[in-house]
């Protein structure tokens, strides 16, 4: 799956469209002084299939990734270091998977 950035109308400034297979449900922007450096983070929940969509959960899933990813790294410049983890909040006995990476 492919999003576009979009130009807006107004200002001539690129703005990414709106995710539409996960709701950001916080957004929080950090300042390192130690590492000169600025962070964010996004709690993100992917949102399941609509109604009537029979697609297989596995490329629903991969889908959501993609986009979650293109969403995420949409500010990132060459050097940026980036890192995801997803866990499990309703049975938090489940070990979180992270993945980092550079761009």
């Amino acid at each position: 799956m492919s999003t576009r950035m979009t130009e807006t109308e107004s200002d001539g400034e690129i703005t990414p469209p709106l995710p539409t297979r996960f709701t950001i449900e916080e957004e929080v922007r950090r300042r390192y002084r130690r590492f000169n450096a600025e962070g964010a983070e996004l709690k993100v929940r992917l949102l399941p299939p609509p109604d009537g969509d029979d697609t297989n959960p596995t490329t629903h899933f991969q889908a959501s990734v993609t986009e979650l990813f293109e969403y995420a790294l949409r500010d990132c410049q060459d050097s940026h270091m980036v890192g995801l983890t997803i866990r499990n909040e309703d049975n938090v006995q489940d070990k979180p998977i992270g993945f980092k990476f550079q761009t």
